[in-house]
């Protein structure tokens, strides 16, 4: 009985040390920082005039062009986190006592993001449907964050016609479409990984590869100059891999695309309660130095994603991976910077602790070669409408 009280007071200390204070942690996992859609641009540019001060204060520049993200298509609320019998749903779990509203079409947040809110990127996942499905073709790429049960939304009318309008293809003529008003437009492909393909110390299995080969076909019918707009991110080494070989493997220039991991913490107890409140998005996995060797060298990965709350030493962890690239000849990688993981208002505290690294170690991988640890190019923003 005596070790309870250790237990508990060890469990909250470590919950403090990786979020901040034991009774914010719901919150963080909840973006309390997300956007409400009738503030924009305003909020928009309130947190890039924060980061433009934190740069200046270390003697760097902000990108000339700044990519503005929408996550999850720029809908917080209405992207299609499940689809099921029902259809698309925003949430499988009860927001504030109820249900929320069902999942809109991709390609509709995508306009909206575009042409109401100012965004000149958005991000979407994506998950590859299998064969010896009855209704649905095997490696039909679709947009929904959680993986499907197959069986059941392949015998579901309702789950088949919604799938219909959320394919990656359909989003991407849409895409392109404003890509031909606007050439500035990015696209964010995050490919979801099985948990057999987490692991990337070895050959990747069949599954992985499949998946790879499925995202590559879709590239293979887009225009090859509009490819470079079309960028890949995951969680997982593997499942940038697979894609980068499947669509080289299909004689196309797989380097056209930029490759971006997605980060959590380094350290391993803030990454798994990372991973423990934010179950219902996913796992999170460490920031690991096998990570960090990966992006050291593979010369075809072009950037990271990260949280500044999450990842308080990623300001770090990126200098020393691209002083190790520089050292190769190696491209420096980019950063992207999301907005929305600490409380509103909190976003420039936490990008100053996350990017304060001494002089001393910092490559040359500012604009211009000046230095930096990296450029951040990228701000990820949550936008609700409620």
């Amino acid at each position: 009985m005596k070790r309870i009280p250790f237990i508990f007071t060890t469990a909250c200390a470590l919950l403090t040390s990786a979020c901040g204070s034991a009774t914010s942690i719901l919150p963080v996992f909840e973006s309390p920082g997300r956007l409400h859609s009738a503030e924009l641009p305003d909020t928009l540019t309130r947190s890039e005039k924060e980061m433009n001060e934190v740069l200046a204060a270390v003697g760097q520049k902000p990108a000339p062009t700044l990519l503005r993200v929408g996550h999850v298509l720029g809908a917080y609320r209405e992207y299609a986190m499940v689809v099921d019998e029902t259809g698309g749903r925003s949430h499988e779990r009860m927001v504030d006592g109820r249900r929320w509203t069902r999942a809109d079409h991709a390609v509709r947040l995508m306009k909206r993001s575009f042409h109401g809110y100012g965004l000149n990127s958005v991000e979407l996942d994506v998950h590859v449907a299998p064969s010896g499905l009855t209704n649905i073709k095997p490696d039909e790429v679709v947009v929904v964050h959680n993986q499907p049960v197959w069986k059941t939304v392949d015998a579901s009318p309702v789950a088949r016609a919604f799938l219909s309008h959320n394919t990656l293809r359909s989003v991407l003529d849409a895409f392109l479409e404003t890509r031909r008003s606007n050439a500035e437009v990015k696209l964010y492909i995050e490919v979801k990984a099985p948990k057999e393909c987490e692991a990337f110390d070895k050959e990747p299995p069949a599954e992985c590869r499949r998946i790879g080969t499925g995202v590559a076909k879709v590239m293979r019918t887009t225009p090859e100059d509009s490819r470079a707009s079309l960028a890949f991110i995951s969680f997982w080494p593997q499942m940038l891999r697979v894609v980068h070989d499947a669509i080289d493997a299909q004689g196309s220039n797989a380097d056209v695309h930029d490759y971006v991991l997605i980060v959590g913490p380094s350290d391993p107890a803030a990454a798994f309660l990372v991973s423990l409140f934010g179950a219902s998005k996913g796992k999170v996995p460490p920031f690991d130095d096998a990570k960090k060797k990966w992006l050291e060298t593979t010369a075809w990965m072009d950037g990271v994603w990260a949280s500044p709350r999450a990842s308080k030493s990623v300001g770090s962890d990126v200098a020393k991976i691209n002083r190790a690239r520089q050292r190769t000849g190696t491209t420096c990688l980019r950063v992207g910077m999301s907005t929305y993981q600490g409380s509103a208002g909190s976003f420039e505290s936490h990008l100053r602790r996350a990017w304060n690294v001494p002089e001393n170690e910092l490559p040359t991988c500012g604009i211009g070669g000046t230095k930096a640890p990296a450029v951040i190019e990228s701000l990820i923003y949550d936008i609700d409408t409620k």
